[in-house]
């Protein structure tokens, strides 16, 4: 075999193993939006959902904000230290909702939002739901009084649905490897509702059911 011939079947073998790979080992990934393209409005409705005299953000990304309805819909990953707290702890907690932009009677830009702020919860199996810490886990919920949202690294996950204790189903949309469902208008019932994540061929892959958790 020729150097030429060799060299174009290496070629065409590293090409195919390279589409296997994309085709079927890509993996969600998070990438952090610049501050640049959050205004500055929503950055401050982003930052009170923090209560200063509890939490002291060190840490804040934002993952999601794609225009939602007459809005946008933001995601945001915050980890905070306690600020009375003598020994060395960290919290994180997504902060998500719709947030609208209006303009006042001297023109300035004004942004309103409905955000909501937690920890998230990951399947903990036997154990029940646990805490969700974004470093490790594959799948985070986080359930809110008129959305749920949370991150997904499982690449096999392609349908995500949140479901309340009637069975109304709110099927959620996934971007830069995050998901968020809704809105709805369950009352509080939304404390109580359940995730469902699936691959293409309908298997569930991930399945976090707070009822269970307050039950426990």
């Amino acid at each position: 075999m020729s150097t030429k011939v060799l060299r174009n079947v290496m070629s065409v073998f590293v090409l195919c193993s390279l589409v296997m790979c994309v085709s079927g080992c890509t993996t969600p990934i998070h990438v952090p939006l610049s501050e640049d393209h959050i205004p500055l409005g929503v950055q401050e409705l982003v930052k009170q959902c923090a209560d200063p005299d509890v939490f002291k953000i060190n840490k804040l990304e934002y993952y999601v904000f794609e225009p939602e309805d007459d809005g946008y819909f933001v995601i945001a990953h915050a980890e905070a230290d306690l600020v009375h707290n003598d020994t060395e702890y960290c919290d994180e907690f997504l902060v998500f909702g719709l947030v609208k932009k209006s303009v006042d009677v001297e023109g300035n830009e004004v942004w309103t939002g409905d955000l909501c702020a937690g920890g998230g919860y990951a399947c903990g199996c036997e154990e029940g739901a646990l805490c969700a810490v974004f470093s490790e886990d594959e799948f985070c919920f986080q359930a809110g009084c008129k959305y749920s949202a949370g991150w997904v690294r499982d690449p096999e996950v392609s349908k995500i649905e949140v479901v309340n204790p009637e069975g109304e189903t709110v099927t959620a949309r996934m971007k830069n490897g995050f998901w968020w469902a809704g809105p709805y208008d369950w009352e509080k019932d939304y404390a109580k509702s359940r995730v469902v994540a699936y691959d293409k061929s309908g298997k569930v892959l991930h399945d976090i059911d707070l009822m269970t958790l307050w039950s426990m």
